[in-house]
């Protein structure tokens, strides 16, 4: 699990004032309508592993949803535009994948719109699918994730892929029972050894009575669409079009005042801030500004960037308005992240 991030009034502050007492109510989703309905969902991604997961998915014509984490978003955000391109589902499934029953109403919020936001920022949707790691759920987090406008979607089906090369046992018995049973299934793309177990449960669902669908076509429920924010013109704090996310274990060359990386021997710690400005590959008067504020730990003159990323976001300045291929103006876009890095001598 990574560094939960800190609690962000940009994000609390877009819904009613209720919803940080939100004690009750709401409801999860474990299966499909039909019977013979099967979703393929994978959790924790993207990764470098999930690149193959879609080459073996478009040889068989199979789409998926794919509920990611905002870290892994980060780090990958090509091969989330991937997933989105190639006509995949995106839910959420945190920024940094705490069990939820430890968090606050308004860390839930902050972990929920962390992943919304860059999942928005990079792909233009905003995603409406929820699903809590661990499947940590209990009536008070089901009635905050449904107040805000998330359908919660958990799983009837768990093929306990992190256990070993068992995903084929266990659909071969599912598939053996007599009856059908409309199916949600867990699976994991952040690892090889879960990701290579998918293709096979795939041949043998297609062989089966079974037909394979997104969670949206099994459910009814549109993967993508707007969130129950106090305001009708209340989008997000951040809005489109995207911007380009930094990646937790490189420096940006263009980041003003810090030297590249380098690993060197521990002699000890302390803390200090340091403002950078990134700028975007092309900058220019309509450019998005990507702003680092980042947390350094000190222990001598280098730095070692392999560590959490914890983003904070602010809301835009109005004062931009950026075009876009077409020419049209679109809403200027800013993003703080704040990168905690651990720093060697």
């Amino acid at each position: 699990m990574d560094r939960v991030p800190p609690v962000n009034p940009a994000f609390t502050e877009m819904f009613s004032p209720s919803i940080l007492t939100v004690s009750g109510g709401g409801s999860e989703i474990y299966s499909c309508r039909q019977q013979n309905s099967w979703a393929l969902t994978f959790d924790d991604g993207p990764s470098p592993h999930t690149r193959t997961l879609l080459v073996e998915l478009k040889r068989r014509n199979i789409k998926a949803t794919f509920f990611v984490k905002g870290q892994q978003v980060l780090k990958h955000p090509d091969i989330l535009q991937q997933i989105h391109a190639e006509g995949h589902e995106i839910g959420i499934h945190t920024w940094s994948h705490p069990s939820l029953y430890s968090l606050t109403n308004a860390q839930i919020i902050t972990e929920a719109m962390y992943t919304h936001q860059i999942i928005q920022d990079l792909i233009g949707v905003s995603s409406r699918y929820f699903r809590a790691p661990f499947g940590s759920t209990d009536s008070r987090i089901n009635g905050l994730l449904t107040q805000m406008g998330f359908s919660v979607i958990r799983w009837n089906r768990d093929t306990r892929d992190f256990t070993g090369p068992v995903v084929s046992q266990y659909v071969n018995s599912w598939l053996s029972e007599a009856g059908l049973i409309g199916t949600i299934s867990l699976q994991h793309d952040l690892l090889p050894d879960t990701a290579v177990q998918a293709p096979g449960a795939m041949d043998l669902i297609l062989k089966s009575r079974y037909q394979l669908k997104t969670v949206s076509q099994c459910v009814g429920i549109g993967a993508y669409g707007p969130l129950r924010f106090k305001s009708k013109d209340d989008k997000s704090p951040i809005v489109n079009p995207p911007v380009t996310a930094v990646k937790p274990t490189t420096l940006n060359p263009q980041v003003t005042g810090i030297n590249p990386p380098t690993n060197t021997k521990d002699k000890g710690t302390s803390s200090t801030t340091i403002n950078a400005v990134v700028s975007s590959a092309a900058p220019s008067a309509n450019t998005p500004t990507v702003i680092n504020s980042v947390e350094v730990t000190q222990t001598g003159t280098s730095v070692d960037a392999t560590s959490t990323v914890t983003p904070v976001l602010v809301k835009p300045s109005a004062s931009a308005t950026p075009t876009n291929s077409s020419g049209n103006k679109s809403p200027t876009s800013t993003i703080v992240l704040l990168l905690t890095l651990a720093v060697m001598l």
